[in-house]
């Protein structure tokens, strides 16, 4: 059936083998209205959405799903999630084509902060705590490493990434990104955005290049 929660809409089917199951349908259902209708994105509540999944929303979100032209073009979600950022006095990084964000490690810092995953990533995100660019968002992880809030994952094969996973590579090629496998309508294994030239979207990689980076996990 169709049902309304506020002004959302769901699809919901359910499917069951035995007869005299109405009761059981019912109550089914009226779980799972409840469940969506306590998931935000965006916000800091993430009952029913939490972790991994909340991440995940955030990228399907901010990131176009194939390539798009031009590369440079954000959407409109990561637009204007960069334009609060900065009158949040928030990293957004660098800036590409009159776009602000255009930028790796700006994307990756609001995916995580505003999917309410950590709160904390990149220093909160604040200039004044010392938020910025991938050298300072790989301190914090080092950081999050001793403190046990995240692992340091020793990459041997695909198999050991999960969706989530947070690339960071510092030095003449500095560079961060986002590992999310295979997620439903995204044309990419991994979510990623480059100063100055383009805006979050869905790329293909594989192993010999994945191998180029340090691996994070939330826990």
């Amino acid at each position: 059936g169709v049902f309304e929660t506020g002004s959302a809409k769901y699809i919901i089917t359910l499917y069951v083998n035995r007869a005299g199951a109405s009761a059981a349908i019912k109550g089914a259902t009226e779980d799972i209205i409840a469940a969506l209708g306590n998931m935000t994105v965006g916000g800091s509540n993430t009952t029913g959405c939490t972790g991994i999944s909340a991440i995940l929303q955030l990228v399907a979100l901010y990131a176009w799903p194939s390539p798009h032209t031009p590369e440079v073009e954000p959407n409109q979600a990561y637009l204007e999630a960069t334009k609060t950022a900065a009158s949040d006095g928030k990293y957004t990084g660098g800036s590409g084509g009159g776009y602000p964000g255009i930028d790796c490690g700006a994307f990756v810092t609001q995916v995580m902060l505003n999917s309410g995953a950590d709160p904390e990533y990149n220093f909160g995100g604040k200039i004044s705590n010392g938020a910025g660019n991938t050298i300072a968002q790989q301190e914090y992880l080092d950081q999050a490493v001793s403190k046990g809030k995240y692992i340091k994952i020793n990459l041997n094969s695909i198999q050991d990434l999960q969706p989530g996973d947070i690339a960071i590579r510092n030095g003449g090629s500095a560079h961060s990104f986002i590992y999310v496998g295979s997620l439903a309508g995204f044309n990419g294994n991994i979510a990623s955005a480059s100063f100055p030239t383009k805006a979050p979207a869905a790329a293909i990689v594989d192993i010999s290049y994945l191998n180029g980076f340090d691996w994070y996990r939330l826990k």
